[in-house]
């Protein structure tokens, strides 16, 4: 009994021995896992200790360079502040000695004859210098003038026939005149509203502006106007005016009246005139010189309503026929 006794005590001492050994093996594990981790932790703390130290080095040299661009500016300010103390005191002297100069040798007499002076040149520069700017404004003029006076070269023609024309000689009235009588028998592919696609053209063809002065403000307005019986409202003879303009043109014949408003108002552009006249000869086929004598010729052989009736041909085509007659 007591031999079984003693081989149970061994394998039990056995046993926990062996537990005892797996527990240590354990142990050293989790003691080498614990070093490994302490050396890594050791090496990141020397990692940041450098970068730290990296940065307070660049910071120190930071504070040493500003404490020295401090430094400077202080010189500089000093210097400037004593620079300014020596300007105001010798400012100071000056004018102690000026006081005392006009104190002590200039009497009041004589203070009233040097202004007196002094207006006296004063106004003899004041009127050298009106001298000047009124030279200088007699040139501009000219210039002005002279610019608004150079006739463009496809013009040349056109100018010289008017000013050989005989205006004594009135064009025939047309008596009974009726907008509508007349209006009706002439084309009338452009209407004054928002729809009309060729009145839409034609405002884009000119900026959405007057087609004279060029301000966003106008009229629908006919070039040769209805009361000569030629025109009409088609896209050759519309275009937008400015309604000082147009309440001024009236039944006019445009040529003329142009030439009188530059008269009254040198301002109207001779530039946007031409490209206006341009524009419609291009779009009646003609050329500047041609459209010149068909609008001239719708003046001077007015149609009434009664002979729109009888003939209604097309205006361009009658007066081609009437050139061929006088050939």
């Amino acid at each position: 009994m007591f031999g079984w006794r003693k081989r149970d005590i061994d394998r039990l001492n056995k046993i926990n021995i062996s537990k005892v050994e797996l527990e240590l093996t354990h142990s050293r594990d989790e003691v080498q896992n614990l070093e490994k981790l302490l050396h890594q932790q050791v090496k990141e703390f020397i990692e940041q200790k450098t970068k730290v130290e990296l940065e307070l080095t660049h910071s120190r040299d930071r504070i040493r360079s500003l404490e020295a661009l401090s430094v400077e500016h202080s010189k500089d300010l000093s210097e400037h502040k004593r620079k300014l103390d020596s300007i105001g005191q010798i400012l100071c002297d000056i004018s102690n000695e000026v006081k005392k100069d006009v104190t002590s040798s200039k009497t009041e007499t004589t203070i009233g004859e040097e202004l007196e002076e002094i207006d006296k040149e004063n106004r003899e520069i004041t009127i050298q210098v009106l001298k000047l700017e009124t030279i200088e404004l007699k040139k501009r003029l000219l210039n002005y003038v002279e610019e608004r006076q150079q006739p463009l070269d496809h013009f040349e023609f056109a100018l010289t026939n008017y000013k050989n024309r005989d205006f004594t000689k009135k064009a025939p009235k047309i008596w009974g005149y009726n907008r509508y009588d007349v209006e009706k028998h002439l084309p009338r592919s452009v209407k004054n509203n928002k729809n009309c696609l060729v009145w839409a053209r034609i405002q884009k063809e000119f900026g959405y502006g007057c087609a004279i002065t060029g301000v966003n403000h106008y009229d629908f307005e006919h070039f040769i106007p209805i009361h000569t019986g030629h025109g009409g409202a088609y896209e050759g003879n519309i275009i937008p005016m400015k309604w000082q303009l147009n309440s001024s043109k009236r039944n006019k014949n445009p040529f003329h009246w142009f030439r009188e408003m530059q008269i009254k108002d040198p301002s109207l552009s001779l530039k946007r005139w031409n490209n206006l006249i341009e524009y419609l000869a291009a779009k009646n086929d003609l050329s500047v010189e041609e459209y010149f004598e068909f609008v001239n010729w719708c003046f001077t052989n007015p149609r009434t309503a009664a002979q729109l009736e009888l003939i209604n041909s097309p205006s361009i085509e009658l007066w081609r026929d009437s050139k061929t007659i006088i050939k």
